[in-house]
């Protein structure tokens, strides 16, 4: 496993907890659970249609709030279920054990490898409402831009 710091000869017990950081890396980074999210935006674009990227260019509903409300939920049931289920371990365990990798590497920017800074930094982005805000709007203008291509080929259809 990837070890905390380049000097620090860990512990078996930070060893086992860098491997089950670095395993619920792997499964947050993979389809099964990114999926999951994917279809979670495409499913609730339409609350977002024609806002602006910005936070503070649109006022937001409360149905967004909501929206956002429901996806951290999502989030926390799904990665909470494979930590106990594939790692035998509790969420608290697994975010105190993150707390502390963030410490050591807020300490010495060093010391944490490339990976697990950047599934530091993901997981803090992942329960922050801009970074929701700003997926989410692109994911409307998406819709958007398939909806205006779809009544083109409507349009451009011949008629009978």
């Amino acid at each position: 496993p990837t070890h905390l710091t380049r000097s620090f000869k860990p512990s078996k017990s930070v060893t086992n907890h860098v491997s089950c950081t670095l395993q619920a890396l792997t499964y947050c980074w993979s389809n099964e659970f990114l999926d999951v999210f994917r279809q979670y935006f495409r499913d609730h674009a339409s609350d977002f249609r024609g806002m602006k990227v910005g936070m503070g260019s649109s006022e937001h509903t409360l149905e967004q709030h909501a929206v956002f409300q429901e996806y951290l939920q999502l989030y926390e049931d799904r990665l909470s279920e494979y930590i106990e289920s594939q790692l035998g371990g509790s969420s608290k365990e697994f975010y105190e054990e993150l707390a502390d990798a963030k410490e050591v590497q807020a300490q010495d920017p060093e010391s944490c490898d490339p990976g697990t800074a950047l599934f530091i930094e993901c997981l803090v982005a992942s329960a922050d409402y801009d970074s929701f805000y700003k997926v989410m709007v692109r994911e409307a203008q998406k819709l958007e831009a398939r909806e205006a291509m779809e009544r083109m080929r409507w349009d451009a259809a011949p008629t009978v």
